[in-house]
């Protein structure tokens, strides 16, 4: 079901009838990293599979948790607990967001997948000069917050650590 969801609103949306003003809403898929849901956006994500086995890299940042022998293609894991300051710990339940641009992909370890949310552009304050750069921004739910992954710093982060 969530991966249809991913499906759909990974195609462009139609923009007939929307005045260039205004921005359109952004899609995310949503997860846990402990108590806090954060969101990736959905034109990232390549898929999501449940935690594997993992090579480990000795030697490695310890944000990058290992690579993943994703049918054939090593894909370097980040570590989503200790990029945001948390414990690192994974079960069983553990989910792996793969996401990718052409060649380069990267999978983030996250405690649960949630849904595909639309966000409204105007409830999205974007973050200028953060010092966890792989943040984008944060959006206000009323009870709770969200915060935005930027998926190019983590490639960044990714090819700095390798």
């Amino acid at each position: 079901m969530l991966e249809a969801k991913i499906a759909l609103a990974a195609q462009p949306p139609p923009s007939a009838g929307r005045p260039e003003s205004l921005p359109a809403p952004a899609l995310v898929v949503t997860f846990k990293l402990g108590e806090q849901t954060y969101g990736l956006p959905v034109n990232v994500v390549l898929e999501i599979v449940r935690l594997p086995a993992l090579l480990p890299l000795s030697g490695m940042a310890p944000e990058v948790c290992g690579l993943l022998n994703l049918r054939g293609r090593y894909v370097p894991i980040l570590a989503g607990h200790l990029l945001v300051g948390l414990p690192f710990t994974y079960d069983l339940n553990s989910q792996v967001i793969i996401g990718g641009h052409n060649e380069a992909q990267v999978g983030l370890l996250v405690d649960m997948v949630q849904d595909v949310q639309t966000l409204p552009a105007h409830q999205i304050t974007r973050f200028q000069n953060h010092p966890a750069a792989f943040l984008a921004g944060v959006v206000d739910m009323g009870d709770n917050s969200l915060l935005l992954f930027d998926f190019k710093a983590l490639l960044t982060l990714t090819e700095t650590c390798l």
